[in-house]
Protein backbone atom coordinates (compact mmCIF):
# COMPACT_ATOMS: atom_id res chain seq x y z
CA UNK A 1 0.00 0.00 0.00
CA UNK A 2 1.63 3.44 -0.91
CA UNK A 3 0.64 7.08 -0.73
CA UNK A 4 1.96 8.53 2.46
CA UNK A 5 4.58 10.65 1.61
CA UNK A 6 6.90 10.20 4.59
CA UNK A 7 7.35 7.64 7.58
CA UNK A 8 4.32 5.26 9.00
CA UNK A 9 4.29 5.83 12.35
CA UNK A 10 0.97 2.79 12.84
CA UNK A 11 -1.28 0.51 11.54
CA UNK A 12 -4.71 -0.32 12.84
CA UNK A 13 -7.40 -2.66 11.75
CA UNK A 14 -10.89 -2.36 12.17
CA UNK A 15 -12.50 -4.87 14.87
CA UNK A 16 -14.85 -6.05 11.70
CA UNK A 17 -11.70 -6.66 9.68
CA UNK A 18 -13.17 -4.95 6.84
CA UNK A 19 -10.31 -1.89 6.81
CA UNK A 20 -7.29 -0.53 8.18
CA UNK A 21 -5.75 2.95 8.90
CA UNK A 22 -2.05 4.03 8.98
CA UNK A 23 -0.56 6.87 10.46
CA UNK A 24 2.26 9.35 8.83
CA UNK A 25 4.72 11.65 9.74
CA UNK A 26 3.24 13.33 6.81
CA UNK A 27 0.01 14.48 8.97
CA UNK A 28 -2.36 12.44 7.13
CA UNK A 29 -3.95 9.33 7.91
CA UNK A 30 -4.69 7.11 5.64
CA UNK A 31 -7.96 4.46 5.84
CA UNK A 32 -7.59 1.35 3.38
CA UNK A 33 -10.27 -1.56 2.19
CA UNK A 34 -8.51 -4.57 3.80
CA UNK A 35 -9.78 -6.83 1.39
CA UNK A 36 -8.74 -4.64 -2.28
CA UNK A 37 -5.88 -2.32 -0.81
CA UNK A 38 -8.01 0.74 -2.59
CA UNK A 39 -7.41 4.11 -0.37
CA UNK A 40 -10.75 4.88 0.61
CA UNK A 41 -9.93 8.03 2.47
CA UNK A 42 -7.35 10.51 3.48
CA UNK A 43 -7.49 11.92 6.53
CA UNK A 44 -6.50 15.65 6.77
CA UNK A 45 -6.56 17.80 9.84
CA UNK A 46 -3.69 17.33 11.74
CA UNK A 47 -1.16 20.34 12.47
CA UNK A 48 2.19 17.81 12.69
CA UNK A 49 3.29 14.58 12.37
CA UNK A 50 0.11 11.54 13.44
CA UNK A 51 1.53 9.86 16.53
CA UNK A 52 -1.75 7.05 17.34
CA UNK A 53 -4.80 5.71 16.61
CA UNK A 54 -7.65 3.61 18.17
CA UNK A 55 -10.84 2.55 15.95
CA UNK A 56 -13.76 1.86 17.98
CA UNK A 57 -15.35 -1.33 18.78
CA UNK A 58 -17.92 -1.11 16.29
CA UNK A 59 -15.80 0.15 13.36
CA UNK A 60 -17.90 3.11 12.77
CA UNK A 61 -15.21 6.05 14.03
CA UNK A 62 -11.90 6.42 15.10
CA UNK A 63 -9.65 9.03 16.98
CA UNK A 64 -6.30 9.60 16.28
CA UNK A 65 -2.98 11.42 18.73
CA UNK A 66 -0.78 13.99 17.35
CA UNK A 67 2.53 15.86 17.68
CA UNK A 68 0.18 18.72 17.33
CA UNK A 69 -1.07 18.02 21.02
CA UNK A 70 -4.21 17.33 20.00
CA UNK A 71 -6.78 14.40 19.12
CA UNK A 72 -9.21 14.22 16.44
CA UNK A 73 -12.27 12.17 16.05
CA UNK A 74 -13.66 10.83 12.59
CA UNK A 75 -16.35 9.33 11.24
CA UNK A 76 -14.81 5.78 9.62
CA UNK A 77 -17.30 5.53 6.79
CA UNK A 78 -17.22 8.97 5.24
CA UNK A 79 -13.64 10.33 6.24
CA UNK A 80 -15.10 13.53 8.30
CA UNK A 81 -13.43 15.22 10.82
CA UNK A 82 -15.95 15.03 13.87
CA UNK A 83 -14.04 16.66 16.29
CA UNK A 84 -10.97 17.91 18.08
CA UNK A 85 -9.94 17.19 21.57
CA UNK A 86 -7.71 20.04 22.66
CA UNK A 87 -6.36 19.57 26.47
CA UNK A 88 -2.82 18.28 26.53
CA UNK A 89 0.59 20.60 26.98
CA UNK A 90 2.37 18.58 25.25
CA UNK A 91 2.12 15.96 22.22
CA UNK A 92 -0.30 12.81 22.22
CA UNK A 93 1.62 9.69 22.43
CA UNK A 94 -1.33 7.31 22.80
CA UNK A 95 -5.10 6.99 22.77
CA UNK A 96 -7.29 4.15 23.33
CA UNK A 97 -11.47 3.58 23.77
CA UNK A 98 -13.00 1.73 26.06
CA UNK A 99 -14.82 -1.45 25.08
CA UNK A 100 -18.35 -0.08 25.13
CA UNK A 101 -17.07 3.65 23.35
CA UNK A 102 -17.95 5.51 26.34
CA UNK A 103 -14.57 6.88 27.07
CA UNK A 104 -11.07 7.36 25.29
CA UNK A 105 -8.06 8.31 27.38
CA UNK A 106 -5.04 9.49 25.99
CA UNK A 107 -1.29 10.00 27.06
CA UNK A 108 0.71 12.91 26.69
CA UNK A 109 5.08 13.12 26.84
CA UNK A 110 4.71 15.29 29.55
CA UNK A 111 3.65 12.09 32.01
CA UNK A 112 -0.25 12.58 31.88
CA UNK A 113 -3.05 11.04 30.80
CA UNK A 114 -6.65 12.41 30.23
CA UNK A 115 -9.85 10.90 30.48
CA UNK A 116 -12.43 12.04 28.02
CA UNK A 117 -16.45 10.96 27.83
CA UNK A 118 -16.88 9.31 24.43
CA UNK A 119 -20.56 8.37 24.65
CA UNK A 120 -21.97 11.47 22.64
CA UNK A 121 -18.90 11.38 20.17
CA UNK A 122 -19.86 7.71 19.24
CA UNK A 123 -23.07 8.71 18.82
CA UNK A 124 -22.64 11.94 16.81
CA UNK A 125 -19.84 9.36 15.03
CA UNK A 126 -22.46 7.30 13.95
CA UNK A 127 -25.12 9.78 12.65
CA UNK A 128 -22.91 12.50 11.05
CA UNK A 129 -22.72 13.05 7.23
CA UNK A 130 -24.82 10.20 6.43
CA UNK A 131 -27.85 12.68 5.72
CA UNK A 132 -29.62 12.78 8.89
CA UNK A 133 -32.46 14.78 8.04
CA UNK A 134 -33.78 12.46 6.11
CA UNK A 135 -32.48 9.44 7.36
CA UNK A 136 -36.02 7.38 8.94
CA UNK A 137 -34.19 7.03 12.29
CA UNK A 138 -34.38 11.06 12.54
CA UNK A 139 -38.20 11.18 11.06
CA UNK A 140 -39.58 8.78 13.42
CA UNK A 141 -37.12 7.89 16.23
CA UNK A 142 -38.42 4.55 18.19
CA UNK A 143 -35.86 2.98 20.22
CA UNK A 144 -34.46 4.67 23.22
CA UNK A 145 -30.84 4.66 21.28
CA UNK A 146 -32.69 5.95 18.10
CA UNK A 147 -34.06 8.77 20.66
CA UNK A 148 -31.26 9.52 22.08
CA UNK A 149 -29.47 9.73 18.90
CA UNK A 150 -31.81 12.09 17.34
CA UNK A 151 -31.84 14.21 20.09
CA UNK A 152 -27.62 14.78 20.33
CA UNK A 153 -27.70 15.32 16.85
CA UNK A 154 -30.35 18.26 16.86
CA UNK A 155 -28.23 19.67 19.87
CA UNK A 156 -24.86 19.20 18.71
CA UNK A 157 -25.10 18.51 14.82
CA UNK A 158 -27.78 20.72 13.55
CA UNK A 159 -27.43 22.88 16.28
CA UNK A 160 -24.17 22.90 17.70
CA UNK A 161 -24.95 26.41 19.07
CA UNK A 162 -28.16 25.15 21.59
CA UNK A 163 -25.14 22.66 22.66
CA UNK A 164 -22.61 24.88 23.19
CA UNK A 165 -25.07 27.13 25.42
CA UNK A 166 -26.35 24.84 26.95
CA UNK A 167 -22.90 23.47 28.28
CA UNK A 168 -22.34 27.21 29.09
CA UNK A 169 -24.75 27.18 31.51
CA UNK A 170 -24.17 24.01 33.48
CA UNK A 171 -20.27 25.35 33.27
CA UNK A 172 -21.93 28.66 34.72
CA UNK A 173 -23.06 26.78 37.37
CA UNK A 174 -19.93 24.81 38.59
CA UNK A 175 -18.50 28.07 38.82
CA UNK A 176 -21.13 28.84 41.63
CA UNK A 177 -20.65 25.97 43.17
CA UNK A 178 -16.67 26.89 42.90
CA UNK A 179 -16.25 23.60 40.64
CA UNK A 180 -13.66 25.33 38.71
CA UNK A 181 -11.81 21.90 37.33
CA UNK A 182 -14.76 20.68 36.32
CA UNK A 183 -16.23 24.39 34.74
CA UNK A 184 -13.06 24.32 32.91
CA UNK A 185 -13.91 20.87 31.33
CA UNK A 186 -17.57 21.61 30.32
CA UNK A 187 -16.32 24.70 28.62
CA UNK A 188 -13.52 22.70 27.05
CA UNK A 189 -16.27 21.05 25.59
CA UNK A 190 -18.51 23.78 24.70
CA UNK A 191 -15.71 25.35 22.62
CA UNK A 192 -15.39 21.50 20.84
CA UNK A 193 -19.11 22.85 19.22
CA UNK A 194 -18.97 26.29 18.86
CA UNK A 195 -15.38 27.70 18.69
CA UNK A 196 -17.20 31.54 18.00
CA UNK A 197 -18.33 31.36 21.27
CA UNK A 198 -15.80 34.18 22.70
CA UNK A 199 -17.52 34.57 26.22
CA UNK A 200 -17.00 30.54 26.48
CA UNK A 201 -12.98 31.29 26.03
CA UNK A 202 -12.92 34.51 28.21
CA UNK A 203 -14.78 32.85 31.36
CA UNK A 204 -11.55 29.66 30.74
CA UNK A 205 -9.02 31.70 30.80
CA UNK A 206 -9.92 33.41 33.95
CA UNK A 207 -10.79 30.07 35.54
CA UNK A 208 -7.18 29.12 34.37
CA UNK A 209 -5.60 31.99 35.64
CA UNK A 210 -7.88 30.98 39.15
CA UNK A 211 -6.56 27.58 38.82
CA UNK A 212 -2.67 28.55 38.38
CA UNK A 213 -2.39 27.05 34.72
CA UNK A 214 -0.88 30.38 33.69
CA UNK A 215 0.27 28.93 30.31
CA UNK A 216 -3.28 27.70 29.32
CA UNK A 217 -4.88 30.84 30.34
CA UNK A 218 -2.51 32.81 28.09
CA UNK A 219 -3.07 30.83 24.83
CA UNK A 220 -6.83 30.96 25.61
CA UNK A 221 -6.16 35.18 26.17
CA UNK A 222 -3.72 34.73 23.02
CA UNK A 223 -7.04 33.88 20.95
CA UNK A 224 -9.16 36.34 22.06
CA UNK A 225 -6.95 39.27 21.52
CA UNK A 226 -6.25 37.59 17.62
CA UNK A 227 -9.96 38.39 17.37
CA UNK A 228 -10.15 41.66 19.40
CA UNK A 229 -6.41 43.27 20.00
CA UNK A 230 -8.54 46.29 21.44
CA UNK A 231 -9.86 43.80 24.66
CA UNK A 232 -8.16 45.81 27.90
CA UNK A 233 -9.51 43.14 30.15
CA UNK A 234 -7.97 40.21 28.19
CA UNK A 235 -5.14 42.40 27.68
CA UNK A 236 -4.98 42.63 31.52
CA UNK A 237 -5.75 39.45 32.35
CA UNK A 238 -2.63 38.05 30.28
CA UNK A 239 -0.62 40.55 31.78
CA UNK A 240 -1.12 39.25 35.18
CA UNK A 241 -0.58 35.54 34.17
CA UNK A 242 3.01 36.73 32.82
CA UNK A 243 3.31 38.10 35.90
CA UNK A 244 2.80 35.28 37.85
CA UNK A 245 5.23 33.46 35.74
CA UNK A 246 8.33 35.81 36.15
CA UNK A 247 7.85 37.09 32.83
CA UNK A 248 8.40 40.42 33.47
CA UNK A 249 8.58 41.80 29.88
CA UNK A 250 5.74 40.46 28.64
CA UNK A 251 3.69 41.31 31.69
CA UNK A 252 5.08 45.01 31.65
CA UNK A 253 3.90 45.39 28.14
CA UNK A 254 0.50 43.97 28.23
CA UNK A 255 0.16 46.01 31.66
CA UNK A 256 0.86 49.35 29.64
CA UNK A 257 -1.20 47.92 26.68
CA UNK A 258 -4.24 47.64 29.09
CA UNK A 259 -3.90 51.06 30.65
CA UNK A 260 -3.82 52.93 27.45
CA UNK A 261 -6.84 50.87 25.79
CA UNK A 262 -8.30 51.48 29.38
CA UNK A 263 -8.21 55.28 28.54
CA UNK A 264 -8.73 55.26 25.26
CA UNK A 265 -12.36 53.47 25.89
CA UNK A 266 -12.78 56.12 28.89
CA UNK A 267 -12.45 53.91 32.18
CA UNK A 268 -9.78 55.95 33.11
CA UNK A 269 -10.39 54.79 37.08
CA UNK A 270 -9.32 50.95 35.96
CA UNK A 271 -6.27 52.75 33.98
CA UNK A 272 -5.49 54.36 37.54
CA UNK A 273 -5.91 50.93 39.61
CA UNK A 274 -3.07 49.06 37.09
CA UNK A 275 -0.86 52.03 37.48
CA UNK A 276 -1.11 52.10 41.35
CA UNK A 277 -0.50 48.36 41.05
CA UNK A 278 2.92 48.71 39.10
CA UNK A 279 3.79 51.58 41.28
CA UNK A 280 3.52 49.33 44.44
CA UNK A 281 5.14 46.00 43.07
CA UNK A 282 8.10 46.50 41.23
CA UNK A 283 8.32 43.25 40.21
CA UNK A 284 5.87 44.36 37.53
CA UNK A 285 8.15 46.62 35.84
CA UNK A 286 8.41 50.53 36.34
CA UNK A 287 6.05 52.25 34.69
Amino acid sequence: LQGHESRVNFVAISADSQWLVSGSWDKTLKVWDAQSGTLLHTLQGHESRVNCVAISADSQWLVSGSYDKTLKVWDAQSGTLLHTLQGHEDYVSCVAISADSQWLVSGSSNSTLRVWRASWLGYLAVCCNRLLRYHPTFKNPQTEDEKRAYDIANRYVFNPQIGADELYCKAKQKITAKDYTAAVDILTLAIQLNPDHLQVYRDRACLFGHLQQYYRAIKDCDHLLKINPNDADITYTRGHCYAKLDKLEQANADYQQAITLYEQQGNPEQAQVISQLLSKKPLYGNV
